[in-house]
């Protein structure tokens, strides 16, 4: 048994090898949401234990002990993109939440007991879910549905680069070789939707782009965003390896040559 950290004054434990690296550094955030409840859990035990006769009831340990495959699960946590990435939670949460319709997003009010949406419009509903959740609430919707949204909204990309998606991809255009500025066309049944993206080492971090789809007008990353994304990874404009803003799809790595 090893002492991999302390946190809220708990000992955590795991089950490992004497072979197996210890992190470095942990936080709450790290923790899976079953570890921060039996943590919860346990601090509800020791309340008890403080306002009862101590001799009546078995001593709550200030420790958890985690298995292998729990520790496995932080390290995971810990060396994903949400470590990395440099704007907020809050931010990138809304980002992700321009993806979702309506009814999705009155859903997560209802999963999470969030009340008074009823009568909000999509744009009043997603700044209403983020000032209603929790930081750990945010962490934890980030990491549970991240891959899930982005890959939606990627595969819809490369549909309609394969030419059978609604849009049509009728030009991208290079605005500005020395900043990367990229400016896209797709046409639709008598519409058309314009989209702007500029990825270089000065904002790979949070990359300047708009699009007046109504998942980019939000800065949401619609599939016309993973188009220009695509083509200013095939132009070399950046790397897969200093992209630390999402959750990036295996299929995506075939652009990057």
């Amino acid at each position: 048994m090893k002492t991999i950290g302390k946190i809220n004054g708990f000992k955590l434990l795991a089950d490992l090898s004497d072979d197996e690296q210890i992190i470095s550094s942990l936080t709450y955030e790290d923790l899976t949401r079953d570890l921060r409840d039996r943590l919860k859990e346990k601090n509800e035990k020791l309340k008890s234990q403080s306002n009862t006769m101590a001799m009546f009831i078995e001593p709550v340990k200030k420790e958890l002990i985690l298995t292998k495959d729990e520790y496995e699960q932080i390290i995971a946590i810990k060396e994903s993109v949400i470590c990395h990435r440099s704007v907020s939670d809050a931010q990138y949460l809304k980002y992700l939440l321009q993806s979702l319709i309506v009814k999705e997003l009155k859903d997560i009010c209802r999963e999470k007991d969030i009340r008074g949406y009823s009568k909000l419009k999509r744009d009043e509903l997603v700044d209403f879910i983020i000032d209603s959740l929790s930081i750990e609430e945010k962490r934890d919707y980030i990491i549970e549905n991240e891959s899930e949204i982005i890959g939606r909204e990627v595969a819809k990309a490369l549909t309609i680069l394969n030419g059978k998606g609604k849009d049509k991809l009728e030009k991208i255009e290079v605005k500005n070789e020395k900043t990367h500025h990229l400016e896209l066309t797709f046409s639709g049944f008598k519409w058309e939707t314009a989209t702007y993206i500029i990825i270089n080492d000065s904002n790979i971090a949070d990359p300047e782009r708009y699009c007046d789809c109504k998942i980019g007008i939000g800065m949401g990353f619609c599939p016309h965003f993973w188009i220009g994304f695509i083509e200013s990874l095939k132009r070399k404009y950046f790397t897969l390896k200093d992209w630390n803003l999402t959750y990036v799809p295996d299929v995506l790595n075939q652009f990057s040559v």
